[in-house]
């Protein structure tokens, strides 16, 4: 499996839950939350490819989550 493929399945992942979460009608930037969410817990349970760079931490992973959540809400309370 090679990096390519890890990418897609993880993107694979995030429309699924995506589309299941919109589905049960929550709201769009829940949908994206929660997409996001699985998507940095699937991460390191797809295996990776040969990359020789180094691996994101899960650390990492969570900060980018709260980094992005922290700038959405900084967009919507500047639209409100």
């Amino acid at each position: 499996m090679t990096m390519y493929h890890h990418a897609g399945l993880v993107l694979v992942v995030v429309a699924v839950v995506f589309g299941i979460a919109k589905r049960m009608k929550v709201s769009t930037e829940l949908s994206m939350f929660l997409a996001t969410l699985a998507a940095a817990l699937s991460h390191p349970l797809i295996p990776m490819g040969e990359d020789p760079r180094a691996p994101i931490a899960f650390v990492e992973l969570l900060r980018h989550i709260v980094e992005g959540s922290f700038t959405y809400l900084d967009m919507c309370l500047i639209l409100l």
